[in-house]
């Protein structure tokens, strides 16, 4: 998810000014949770979660269960 702010002031020669608008967050009040693509490699998600963690993200985070599937037993 990204956070588009719009602000547009035209100048002389009608183009926008290319400026960055920095608004501090804390990342674990903002998002609850970073779920990774089910295909990722293993070994790179669990890289990634180490690396989220040492930069302090604190809350969730978790693959996909997106392709996998339990087997369901029916009783009679």
């Amino acid at each position: 998810m990204r956070v588009i702010i719009n602000k547009t002031t035209i100048t002389q020669d009608n183009l926008a000014p290319k400026t960055i608008i920095k608004y501090p967050i804390d990342p674990n009040k903002f998002i609850e949770q970073i779920v990774f693509d089910p295909r990722l490699d293993f070994k790179i998600y669990t890289n990634m979660k180490k690396t989220l963690r040492i930069i302090g993200y604190k809350n969730l985070i978790l693959r996909s269960k997106l392709y996998s599937y339990e087997d369901i037993e029916f009783k009679q």
